[in-house]
């Protein structure tokens, strides 16, 4: 269908290609990280700090990213509010730090299936 074009046309970009955005982008993200820093804590610290501090960018979510899996129990109490959101990798394909144990080993087909699952997701998301 028309509307997984984008998708399709991201997949066919050459690899060379994708390499050099992902490079870029990297690099971007590391002088806004020292940059934080900077204005931060300062060193390691800072730069961990600046990192914890990410917020998602989902519409409707506006909560911090945590690489520690959690499930909160009606007896235990309330969950926070914002609940935080899980991630293993960080929006350029990178692992987190403190998510290194917890990355499974997946090939390539399953990773794409993954992936475009997550596409048409993504989509109903915005239909429903």
């Amino acid at each position: 269908p028309s509307r997984w074009r984008p998708a399709c046309r991201l997949l066919s970009t050459s690899p060379a290609d994708l390499a050099a955005e992902n490079a870029r982008l990297r690099a971007e993200l590391s002088a806004l990280r020292d940059a934080a820093a900077a204005n931060g804590a300062g060193g390691a610290a800072g730069a961990a700090a600046a990192a914890a501090a990410e917020r998602t960018l989902f519409v409707g979510a506006r909560s911090s990213y945590t690489s520690q899996l959690r499930f909160w129990c009606p007896e235990e109490g309330p969950p926070p509010s914002p609940m935080p959101c899980f991630r293993l990798v960080d929006d350029l394909g990178e692992v987190v730090p403190g998510a290194e144990a917890h990355v499974p080993q997946l090939d390539e087909e399953v990773c794409l299936r993954m992936m475009e699952t997550m596409l048409r997701v993504s989509e109903f998301d915005k239909v429903f």
